[in-house]
């Protein structure tokens, strides 16, 4: 993966909330898309194509929007935690 997610790593609480809602828009937006292409959900031909594209203008639009933030902010890549050990040691 190109974004470190490990616990070694820390983040400010919205970016966390961010990367986690991002998750579950994707998991609504795949939901939506499977439902249409197995006809679970049928609606005509004109509405189809709408629903279509707009989620993928939206959820793109989001999607962009959400890691240029992320990155503006340096939260994307998070911070390396200080181990308590290493950080009661003397500096050498």
């Amino acid at each position: 993966m190109f974004v470190p997610l490990d616990k070694r790593r820390t983040r400010a609480s919205w970016a966390n909330r961010v990367i986690v809602y991002t998750g579950l828009f994707t998991l609504v937006k795949a939901f939506i898309c499977l439902s249409l292409d197995s006809h679970w959900i049928a609606p005509d031909h004109q509405m189809f194509y709408f629903i279509d594209t707009k989620l993928r203008l939206i959820f793109n639009g989001f999607y962009i929007g959400v890691i240029f933030a992320l990155i503006l902010s340096g939260q994307l890549h998070g911070t390396k935690r200080i181990d308590e050990q290493t950080k009661n040691e003397p500096a050498a």
